[in-house]
């Protein structure tokens, strides 16, 4: 079977959070972005992706492609935070971690957890 989606020049760190700009969705392996991604058919503009370093990362649907070659390079804590707010399903909790101790990539797993759980 040939894998139709593609990694230019490396491959995230996985879990992911990928942005579709209507909904988060939370990739743990390139199974699943194999699985998931190209059923969502979308198009247009690439999708912004944050790995599990906080890396930012690129998906373009069109080409089924996800690389680093991105503008947005370094994802703050506060910024996946806000994001995950603007996103999160209805019923699913708000992120209420204290932040000072948290490191960037736990942020990820915490974020990713409650996208996978709600």
């Amino acid at each position: 079977m040939e894998e139709r989606i593609k990694y230019f020049w490396r491959m995230p760190r996985f879990p992911l959070l990928l942005d579709t700009g209507t909904e988060l969705i939370a990739l743990h392996s390139a199974e699943e972005c194999e699985a998931r991604l190209p059923p969502l058919a979308l198009t247009g503009a690439p999708c912004p992706v944050i790995d599990a370093e906080a890396e930012g990362f690129a998906f373009y649907p069109e080409r089924e492609l996800i690389t680093p070659l991105t503008g947005k390079k370094d994802w703050r804590k506060a910024e996946i935070i806000a994001l995950y707010g603007a996103r999160k399903r209805p019923g699913a909790p708000a992120y209420t971690r204290s932040l000072a101790n948290r490191k960037l990539s736990k942020v990820v797993t915490d974020i990713v957890a409650l996208v996978t759980a709600y």
